[in-house]
């Protein structure tokens, strides 16, 4: 990488460190136990099949779905989603979406999430989804009494063990490979980009969470140099109402909250110039797609969506006509 490369990266890091910490930092989804998913009911247009493992040290404990169209393999195979935090991804699935993308390129879905009825395991995400940091000592900066910064170890295990287990006895195209994740699984997606870049085709980040540990969760992206050894695609998805939303809140009740304070200092320009500055590096293709209407929470559905509907060849949805649920969780 030219100097003037490493200058510019280590100016976004200092630019996310005073003006961005990313949505997620105290989000507080809806924490109920999930009901029964269309892997449960059935569907017609998909089967269905799970697996279940461990990491390595016992501590965390995954669930996966794999998603199967019923329709053949096209010729060179299926192409693939791997999205995260699948307990909530699993349930965003339905049969008119299922219906919808039989029509194109079907992909076969996999949902990675871990064994617990919740829409998500807090402890365990915070731990895989985000790079080491020495300063951080293992801690989650956003909040210490999580352990972080396993992104690889966890890594290792979905490129070496997660993805045989889910694609074994089924055609896929291993040049149609692709990883979408949502908040800190947004960050991983973007660290998987920075520090394996030849492991998908296509990586989709949702509202990642740009200003984990003041901007260093992006530091990896010095790695990628000028140009890339294989092309890929990055699309970047943000809600237009991410930081306003905490603003008003803020302004509402002052004090109330220091992550929602802290949210509300973001720029809501972050996630579009890093669109448009990894766009300078050769072979890589950026798209950055902005909801107006949408915050953080929101996000999580549409995107994941429009990534399906994005891989099987079809429209994605018009993001100006994207509107907000009457009670967002996030």
């Amino acid at each position: 990488m030219t100097i003037p490369h490493v200058r510019y990266w280590l100016s976004l890091v200092l630019l996310l460190v005073s003006a961005t910490v990313s949505l997620g930092a105290n989000a507080q989804p809806q924490m109920k136990p999930l009901g029964p998913s269309i892997a449960d009911k059935g569907s017609a247009y998909y089967r269905f099949r799970r697996v279940e493992l461990d990491s390595q040290d016992h501590q965390r404990h995954y669930r996966v779905w794999v998603a199967i169209p019923k329709q053949p393999a096209p010729q060179g195979g299926y192409p693939i989603v791997y999205a995260m935090d699948g307990n909530s991804a699993i349930h965003k699935l339905n049969e008119p979406l299922l219906k919808r993308l039989s029509t194109g390129r079907a992909p076969v879905i996999v949902a990675v999430g871990y064994q617990t009825d919740l829409p998500f395991d807090v402890t365990a995400r915070a731990y895989d989804y985000t790079p080491p940091v020495a300063s951080d000592h293992g801690s989650d900066p956003w909040n210490p009494q999580r352990r972080s910064g396993g992104s690889d170890t966890f890594r290792a295990l979905l490129l070496n063990t997660i993805q045989a287990r889910a694609e074994q006895g089924l055609s896929i195209n291993s040049q149609q490979r692709s990883l979408w994740g949502h908040s800190y699984g947004g960050l991983f997606v973007l660290d998987t980009l920075f520090s394996a870049p030849d492991s998908y085709a296509h990586y989709y980040a949702a509202s990642p969470s740009l200003g984990w540990s003041q901007g260093k969760g992006i530091e990896r992206a010095q790695r990628l140099g000028d140009a890339l050894a294989a092309p890929a695609s990055l699309t970047l998805f943000h809600g237009g109402d991410e930081v306003a939303r905490h603003r008003r809140e803020d302004r509402a009740q002052p004090n109330s909250n220091k992550g929602s304070e802290l949210r509300a200092q973001q720029s809501p320009n972050a996630a579009r110039d890093l669109a448009k500055q990894l766009g300078r590096i050769h072979g890589l293709t950026t798209h950055y797609r902005s909801y107006p209407a949408l915050s953080h929470g929101p996000m999580f559905g549409v995107s994941l969506e429009d990534t399906l509907l994005n891989v099987a060849g079809l429209p994605m949805s018009d993001p100006a006509k994207a509107k907000a649920p009457a009670h967002s969780s996030h």
